[in-house]
């Protein structure tokens, strides 16, 4: 059974209804629309990917939250965003970077 909650996220919904309702699709599975769309969330691999790659590329930010002041958190939850051309669970993005920034070394 399709569990649409890990396959798309935030505005993914409402393109994959405005395609199916404007263009009759006649692809054989939602699951196949959607992957033909680009709609599909990002993997927890990707994000982790997409993670290590907005902490290094604002290391000021990185700084700020790793000092426990999440101020700038969704700055780089933003960057996430945009680095996964908004495939991204923003809510997940925020809590990977947190545990990444946060988590004491062993």
């Amino acid at each position: 059974m399709l569990n649409i909650n890990t396959i798309f996220v935030g505005t993914s919904g409402k393109t994959l209804l405005r395609h199916i309702l404007d263009s009759r699709t006649t692809l054989s599975s939602l699951e196949e629309l959607i992957d033909s769309l680009g709609l599909r969330a990002t993997d927890t691999a990707s994000l982790s990917r997409f993670c290590e790659q907005a902490i290094s590329d604002l290391p000021k930010e990185a700084a700020i939250v790793r000092a426990r002041n999440d101020k700038v958190i969704m700055k780089m939850v933003g960057y996430v965003m945009k680095l996964s051309k908004g495939t991204a669970d923003a809510q997940a993005a925020r809590g990977m970077l947190k545990e990444m920034l946060t988590s004491t070394p062993d």
